[in-house]
């Protein structure tokens, strides 16, 4: 006997149980159901199944748009086998929480929802964490994985890629440009705090004045620290906001105590004594930094 799942909903038609409240007893094979039947649940036709090889359906990815996936599916169908595989530990956070964590005085351990075990608990699928996909084989429905060194192969039913974005990076020179921070995770999270927590003097200079390194700007001086913020445009959130509108926006950071440097754009970062950076900008001039921040936007992952 075998089983037909909807492409749709991922409702499983058994052949062995059949479907007694259409009329289906135990038993119909599935080519001799009724073309006209229907899917119980969503109502689309015979044609929008698939046998099912009983594969787990799998999901690459373990940011907010994996787990969003993984959760409304359960809604659907609580029984299809779900595997979720991560590079990560595939700890569960709200992803906006990163860049006003400051300001809450959230610790890394306090933003976490959930880690593997309560989600996979939660939401009834296997998460393996650490575990890096190399290959996707669509036409085998297959994919091959890296986990501590050694290969082995995963075979899939659906597969749904939720690998989110990272961050853009700029070609800048200079022997510190590796240590420039970025907060795309938890993980960043962490290694950005804890690099903070280091430096006495707390001055922070953010690469992008858009919505992101504007918001960590704001948290960050409201928390003791100077910011400062470097942009190539001449207006901060110049794609989002009208100039009067910007420039006003401007004025009230700047109140804060926020420093503006606008219309340039960082040309190199070198290290210096006691662990400080100095960023040199295109205009000439030169900033003495702590830490060095880059929030200037994200770009899809398309890579495994």
């Amino acid at each position: 006997m075998k089983k037909y799942q909807c492409i749709v909903c991922g409702w499983i038609y058994d052949e062995a149980e059949g479907w007694p409240q259409d009329g289906i007893v135990a038993g119909t094979k599935w080519d001799d159901i009724p073309d006209d039947w229907t899917c119980p649940d969503c109502g689309v036709s015979k044609i929008d199944f698939e046998m099912n090889l009983m594969h787990p359906i799998v999901i690459i990815g373990s940011g907010m748009a994996g787990y969003a996936v993984a959760r409304e599916f359960r809604k659907l169908n609580p029984e299809q086998e779900l595997l979720m595989l991560c590079a990560d530990d595939a700890t569960n956070y709200a992803k906006p929480t990163l860049s006003n964590a400051f300001v809450a005085n959230k610790a890394p351990e306090q933003i976490a929802l959930g880690d593997a075990e309560k989600m996979a608990t939660q939401l009834k699928m296997q998460i393996a964490t650490h575990t890096w996909v190399k290959e996707i084989h669509a036409e085998q429905q297959q994919l091959t994985l890296v986990k501590d060194g050694a290969e082995s192969t995963q075979p899939y039913s659906q597969l749904v890629l939720a690998v989110g974005a990272n961050p853009i990076r700029l070609a800048i020179a200079g022997d510190g440009s590796n240590d420039i921070q970025v907060v795309n995770n938890l993980d960043d999270y962490k290694t950005f705090r804890a690099e903070l927590e280091k430096r006495a003097d707390k001055r922070v200079v953010i690469l992008g004045a858009g919505l992101i390194g504007c918001e960590f700007a704001n948290d960050l001086q409201h928390t003791g620290h100077q910011a400062t913020v470097i942009d190539l445009a001449n207006q901060p959130l110049g794609r989002l906001l009208p100039a009067h509108v910007s420039s006003a926006f401007k004025e009230n950071l700047e109140a804060t105590g926020i420093h503006f440097v606008l219309g340039t754009t960082v040309e190199k970062v070198s290290k210096i004594e006691n662990g400080d950076y100095v960023v040199t900008l295109a205009n000439g001039q030169s900033l003495v930094a702590d830490v060095v921040l880059s929030a200037i936007g994200l770009q899809p992952s398309i890579s495994l």
